[in-house]
């Protein structure tokens, strides 16, 4: 029985350890496993911890179509163990966001490939989870009855759902990995990778690798210091940087604070036309609650009791005031204004 740990510098050796290996393991190899490895490089092996139980029992298997396949938490512990490291530019949300109830992710990362250079892999994820879409419809019990909580949660973490999807399907793509029986999918993982180790054929090389290796490591430890301005630029008394075309290069001074709390009010309210635009809405597009507890998120504002609008109204002014949030303020600012509006029309 081979070991489920070990490394060889050899193509073929590995193609036997693999060969082996399956007869009583889950293995998943490059699909260029064989070739020559380059100097420097080592293929090693080593096995994956995965939880042999349904998801629904807090394992990492799920049922599909024709058979169990890997959540995606398990695909990430695969991933970093193959060594995919994502690109974090390159992976991104793709779609428009126009609704929150559709995101698109497209995950670009790289692995070492078969001459020791990058080797890119991708995958893309399109999650629709809009009332009676066929994700949505797919949460349906046997009873045909749809899963209220299970849909709850998909969508409140839709962005990272479609994410792990993607990449899930980035690695899916690039080492073959399929549904298997439930009895399959119980024995042990193993992933094989290429690692860079310095070992070569032989010792002079190997010595020199190994030098530059350290070399490296020693480099990515040193903080490098911060460059002063670049010739052709002037420096204002405020630490102001700008070129000689004035356009501003750096600006250490703070971000100007938001007015106080009542100024904004005013702000709001001396308006004039603001409150008729409202009223004029058509009842379709009447403003919703965007957040809140289970039975008062979505909901109409003008469906909220007054204590949950008093609640809601204090809470949007505190994010407001909160520096952390300071992303969403024209959204929040937006959001107050419609739920003021609505305690002044109760008020008559």
């Amino acid at each position: 029985m081979v070991a489920l740990v070990g490394r060889t510098r050899s193509g073929a050796e590995a193609l036997e350890v693999v060969a082996k290996l399956r007869e009583n393991n889950n293995v998943v190899a490059p699909p260029w496993l064989g070739a020559p490895v380059p100097a420097g490089f080592t293929i090693v092996w080593s096995p994956v911890p995965v939880d042999p139980r349904e998801a629904k029992d807090g394992g990492d298997f799920y049922g599909v179509q024709n058979g169990y396949a890997l959540s995606a938490s398990a695909l990430d512990r695969i991933a970093s163990a193959f060594g995919i490291a994502w690109d974090p530019e390159r992976s991104r949300r793709s779609d428009d966001r126009s609704h929150p109830y559709i995101c698109e992710h497209i995950a670009v990362g790289s692995y070492t490939g078969p001459d020791g250079l990058p080797r890119l892999v991708s995958g893309t994820n399109h999650s629709d989870l809009r009332d009676k879409s066929p994700q949505v419809e797919g949460f349906r019990s046997r009873d045909g009855n749809l899963n209220a909580d299970v849909i709850r949660r998909q969508r409140e973490h839709i962005a990272s759902s479609s994410e792990s999807k993607a990449r899930a399907r980035a690695l899916r793509k690039e080492v073959g990995l399929d549904s298997e029986k439930f009895d399959d999918v119980k024995r042990p993982w193993v992933v094989v990778r290429m690692q860079l180790t310095g070992q070569a054929g032989d010792e002079t090389t190997q010595r020199a690798l190994q030098t530059m290796l350290f070399q490296k490591a020693l480099e990515a430890r040193v903080v490098t210091p911060t460059k002063g301005p670049a010739v052709g630029t002037v420096v204002g008394p405020d630490g102001v940087v700008v070129d000689d075309q004035g356009e501003v290069l750096h600006d250490p001074r703070p971000d100007p604070e938001p007015p106080p709390r009542e100024e904004r009010r005013q702000e709001r309210r001396s308006s004039p036309n603001q409150r008729e635009e409202r009223r004029s809405e058509p009842q379709d597009q009447e403003p919703r609650a965007k957040f809140g507890h289970k039975d008062m998120k979505g909901k109409l504002l003008s469906e909220l009791s007054d204590k949950d609008l008093q609640w809601y109204v204090r809470a949007l002014e505190g994010d407001l005031h909160n520096p952390a949030k300071s992303q969403w303020y024209e959204q929040n600012e937006r959001l107050l204004s419609d739920a003021e509006y609505e305690q002044e029309r109760r008020k008559g």
